[in-house]
């Protein structure tokens, strides 16, 4: 009888505790986010979440080589990716963050709609996020709806142009 009293309550305990773990890896998602999307925000273009130096801070290993290769690829040209994913955008003026919405609490991952203005017209990213709260977090994805994530158009793109297409 009395391990059954301990199993109800550690039962109990545990389902208590996983709303407030949820809430502290969502909260570390969303900081993260708005950390990625502070160098817009300062201005600083070269530590942007595109620059080469912040690659691995920022994209999950499989992201970091899809864009490095898209960019080995391109031989000198535009490469497919010739925009920023996140901010959907070449330059970026007063890119300010109105909000981000975590949602999805998967076990190791997160999806982020990141809502903002950039020179006064409004846009809308969504990502996918990997890690967990205590390894931290990086974007696997950057989603569009109605078609494939940026890494399935990207390995596509890729392929092509090592296929010599």
């Amino acid at each position: 009888m009395r391990r059954w009293m301990w199993g109800l309550v550690g039962g109990l305990l545990i389902a208590t505790a996983l709303p407030a773990m949820a809430q502290e890896g969502s909260e570390g998602a969303e900081a993260f986010v708005r950390g990625v999307f502070a160098a817009y925000i300062d201005g600083e273009e070269p530590a942007g979440p595109m620059a080469e130096t912040r690659l691995d801070e920022v994209w999950t290993p499989r992201m970091a080589a899809l864009i490095r290769r898209d960019r080995e690829l391109s031989g000198g040209d535009l490469p497919y990716l010739d925009a920023d994913p996140l901010c959907n955008c070449q330059d970026w003026e007063r890119l300010v963050v109105q909000t981000v919405r975590i949602s999805g609490a998967q076990p190791e991952g997160r999806t982020a709609t990141v809502v903002f203005t950039n020179g006064g017209e409004r846009g809308t990213t969504i990502v996918r996020l990997r890690g967990n709260p205590n390894a931290g977090w990086r974007i696997d994805d950057v989603l569009s709806p109605g078609q494939p994530g940026l890494a399935a158009r990207l390995a596509e793109a890729n392929g092509r142009i090592e296929q010599g297409d």
